[in-house]
């Protein structure tokens, strides 16, 4: 006997399309869950790359202003090396090219040249910014023994502004000039450097 033909019913055939529709949408929502965590992760990984990028152009900017400034500071040596070289033997001499800590683009930039055996020197600085009230340049030489020389202030008034003339200790002989040093000081205090360091070099020697 030939067993009867088996046919889902109507609410077995509903439930089938029913659940088939669930998984249609549970994997619709699985993609699309996917899709946007890719994207994510794609916004991310651009991000990370953005920022290791924008690292990269800092650090070439920041190079590119030092070699600069650094350009600046070799002209302004050789303008104050032909001021001395009518009078004196250049070899006697020697020379401090002065670049600030910062990097910004408007930041001071100088030049010295100093005489051990005459305890004199010349200086030069360009882009300097104006002295807050109460406040005033100080030039200091350090020693071979890192002792800092008073070697006189100066004020600017105006940012932006240029300064050129000579130092000389004003106490004891400086014993080998090392360092020069140019801060930011409370006017008629600084026995010391306590203020802001605006301009720094060594010896070239």
């Amino acid at each position: 006997m030939t067993p009867p033909e088996l046919r889902p019913s109507t609410a077995g055939r509903a439930a089938a399309t029913l659940l088939l529709a669930a998984v249609t949408v549970a994997l619709g929502v699985i993609v699309l869950q996917t899709k946007l965590e890719l994207a994510n992760l794609r916004d991310e990984d651009a991000s990370l790359r953005t920022e290791r990028d924008l690292a990269v152009l800092d650090s070439r900017s920041a190079q590119t202003q030092l070699k600069a400034r650094s350009l600046v500071a070799e002209r302004m040596i050789n303008e104050l090396a032909r001021q001395v070289r009518a009078r004196d033997d250049l070899a006697r001499f020697t020379t401090f090219m002065l670049l600030p800590a910062g990097q910004e683009a408007t930041a001071p930039v100088g030049a010295a040249v100093w005489d051990d055996l005459r305890q004199m020197g010349r200086i030069s600085i360009v882009h300097l910014p104006a002295n807050a009230p109460g406040r005033e340049y100080h030039i200091w030489i350090i020693d071979a023994a890192d002792r800092p020389n008073d070697a006189g202030t100066f004020v600017t008034t105006v940012t932006g502004s240029s300064m050129s003339g000579g130092f000389r200790p004003l106490a004891s002989p400086v014993k080998r000039a090392m360092r020069l040093v140019i801060s930011s000081e409370m006017k008629g205090q600084a026995l010391k450097i306590e203020g802001e360091i605006v301009l720094e070099g060594s010896s070239a020697e």
